[in-house]
């Protein structure tokens, strides 16, 4: 499995990463080789998995990275990007979270598009089986990219054991560090980008009863600019605060702390903050956009991403309306508990083993 994206940080494919590797050593099936470097090389992983450095540069990963495992006697190498090496010693397993350079163009930057562009290719000639993070994910990436479905897994990732509960007192040094108080935030975790509809939620937050509520914002700006735009929405408005990037281990405090939980994204391949939060028993507003409803399920509220006012309405009951709120934090801890570790390792080998089974030859063949 290639470890790199799953150092430190707070990206959804490093979260991702993270989990599938963890997953994968704890089910004590196969063998496991991570690929490391940077940050991930220093992460503790599980004692079952051996550790091979990466070296810098990209050329290793084209050509010195095919030759060890060749060396390694490996069956598969695990992606969890869309990008894997041309050369091929092994079968090539893949990750598709999402296809929106060809679905959604417009929520891309200029950079990404390129980048997509110069590696998808390459990509699905080298691979010979993808896993999707959604049944959503999977038909677009069918329909977009005319891949097989038959070798397409779709696979639900956990959010892991670290999401649960978290009592107030042992919440308190956390949210007293970003000044918050118990109950009384909604809370938005997510990359600082237009995809995730920050503005809109700004001001869809606006339009609320009030009740002394603030909106915390937590994440990386990825799109430069952007949180500028947020930020003069935010200062027009009052009552909004960033957090910047938050260490995932904070993360279960703030869930818990936080009255409700807002992530009304315009497209999302899976929406893995809204497991987050459901698992550590959260009322949680997201959209009905993409993969979301897949994803929550009768977990969360889900408004149309486009209107402030639905947003708004979503928001109110889920802050206000105790019955409501009762209902979406026993749903959502439901529909938490079957995106488990042990499930999630078991459909990552059921691919793995598909992939075995299946056609060597790449997902495009031309």
């Amino acid at each position: 499995m290639d470890a790199r994206p799953a150092g430190p940080g707070g990206s959804g494919i490093g979260a991702f990463a993270r989990s599938a590797l963890n997953a994968l050593a704890g089910s004590g099936r196969e063998s496991l080789l991570a690929v490391t470097a940077g940050e991930s090389a220093r992460t503790a992983w599980p004692a079952r998995v051996e550790v091979l450095a990466a070296s810098p540069g990209p050329l290793w990963s084209e050509l010195g990275l095919p030759v060890q495992l060749e060396e390694s006697g490996a069956d598969v190498f695990f992606s969890p990007l869309f990008i894997c090496p041309v050369v091929r010693a092994t079968r090539h397993v893949i990750t598709l979270h999402d296809v929106f350079p060809e679905s959604h163009p417009g929520l891309c930057t200029a950079e990404f598009l390129a980048f997509w562009k110069a590696r998808i290719g390459p990509s699905l000639r080298s691979a010979c089986h993808a896993v999707a993070v959604s049944e959503w994910s999977k038909a677009q990436a069918v329909e977009h990219l005319r891949l097989d479905p038959a070798r397409v897994s779709v696979i639900h990732q956990s959010a892991g054991s670290r999401f649960l509960p978290v009592l107030r007192a042992e919440a308190e040094p956390v949210l007293a560090r970003h000044a918050l108080p118990w109950g009384g935030y909604v809370l938005c975790v997510g990359a600082v980008d237009p995809r995730k509809n920050l503005e809109r939620l700004v001001k869809a937050f606006c339009r609320m009863a009030g009740d002394g509520l603030v909106l915390v914002l937590a994440g990386s700006e990825t799109v430069k600019g952007y949180g500028g735009q947020v930020r003069q929405s935010a200062n027009s408005s009052g009552g909004v605060k960033f957090l910047g990037y938050v260490p995932e281990k904070e993360l279960p405090s703030l869930y818990s702390g936080a009255r409700c939980f807002a992530f009304p994204s315009l497209a999302e391949g899976f929406g893995r903050p809204c497991v987050e939060a459901m698992a550590c028993g959260v009322p949680v507003v997201a959209s009905s956009a993409t993969a979301l409803p897949e994803t929550c399920g009768e977990g969360a509220l889900l408004p149309d991403p486009e209107s402030e006012e639905a947003i708004a309405e979503a928001l109110n009951a889920a802050c206000f309306n105790e019955t409501e709120r009762s209902r979406l934090v026993e749903a959502g801890r439901r529909r938490a508990a079957a995106f488990s570790a042990e499930r999630f390792a078991a459909e990552l080998i059921k691919a793995f083993e598909a992939a075995l089974a299946g056609p060597r030859e790449g997902l495009w063949s031309g």
